[in-house]
């Protein structure tokens, strides 16, 4: 018997007693069923095992891409702030320069007289935020990888933290210049700035030729001619600490106008004020004369800053 018609018969033998059916099943067709099978239940694994795959793929990319649009979002939040602190700090600084320029006030840190809050803002703190910041492309923030969504928030927090180290900085600053400005304000008011009266200087403040006899003495203010009992002027707002007789300056008045700032106008004839009172500038507070060590009727007048007589004419109006 040829071993290729080798194979099974089926017998199918029915209740009702008819002629049994027989089916031959030769193994050639066996092994193929078996082939055919066996590839549907490989396809079938390969199939199920790439559906996991993906399926875990996509979760995880899913994960990925909201991951990316934290970042993304974090980022432009980020920038956001910074723009706003930048533009905060960047006002701070021009109107700290603006007043500085307009009052002549020199920065802290090259004034030699800080305050303790200037002497406590370091040369570091005091750099302008434009040259610490690290540049920042913001055409980077949109459908950007993680590394560069990454590195941007990471350039941004630096930048970040600069601007909010800048921030107290500058308003130090800015408190530190509101305290100069009010001394300048005092300062400014409390100068002695116009003529106690008008006339042309006879003697000017420094060594001269003595009119008391031979030899020079140095004179400690400005003689200004006047005749007798010419209105003699404040020359600036303060209370008065002096009016009384001595030998060498006759009737006199000092004027304490504040600020380490005081005035003296010396051979009087009369005074119009008294010790304690409150004068304006501009206000008269006495009559010109010849009393005391005099040659003729004038007005000796002096500026004192901080008890060191100065030259008058540098304060008085050309």
């Amino acid at each position: 018997m040829n071993k290729e018609n080798n194979g099974f018969a089926i017998i199918i033998a029915p209740f009702n007693g008819d002629k049994p059916i027989s089916l031959n099943v030769p193994f050639t067709l066996i092994k193929v069923a078996l082939v055919v099978l066996i590839c549907l239940v490989v396809t079938l694994f390969v199939g199920a095992k790439n559906i996991i795959e993906y399926k875990a793929f996509a979760k995880d990319y899913e994960e990925v891409l909201a991951e990316n649009q934290n970042l993304q979002d974090q980022v432009l939040e980020f920038a956001a702030i910074t723009e706003r602190l930048r533009e905060q700090v960047r006002n701070m600084e021009s109107f700290d320069n603006s007043i500085r320029d307009m009052l002549e006030i020199e920065n802290e840190s090259s004034s030699s007289t800080e305050s303790p809050q200037a002497a406590n803002v370091t040369s570091d703190q005091l750099i302008a935020p434009s040259e610490q910041l690290m540049a920042v492309d913001p055409n980077r923030y949109i459908l950007s990888g993680r590394s560069t969504l990454t590195r941007t928030l990471s350039e941004l927090e630096v930048n970040l933290g600069i601007l909010e180290n800048q921030v107290p900085v500058q308003n130090d600053s800015l408190e530190n210049l509101e305290e100069e400005v009010v001394i300048y304000t005092k300062t400014l008011a409390a100068t002695p700035d116009i003529w106690p009266v008008r006339g042309h200087i006879t003697s000017y403040f420094g060594y001269r030729r003595s009119p008391f006899g031979t030899g020079r003495d140095f004179h400690n203010g400005v003689d200004i001619a006047a005749s007798y009992s010419t209105p003699v002027k404040a020359t600036a707002p303060g209370v008065i600490i002096s009016a009384k007789y001595s030998y060498g300056y006759g009737y006199h008045v000092i004027i304490d106008h504040g600020m380490g700032f005081k005035t003296l106008y010396a051979h009087l004839r009369r005074f119009k004020v008294k010790v304690g009172e409150s004068v304006d500038k501009g206000q008269v507070i006495a009559l010109s004369g010849n009393s005391g060590t005099s040659t003729g009727p004038h007005l000796h007048y002096e500026v004192r800053v901080n008890n060191v007589r100065r030259n008058p004419v540098n304060y008085l109006p050309k």
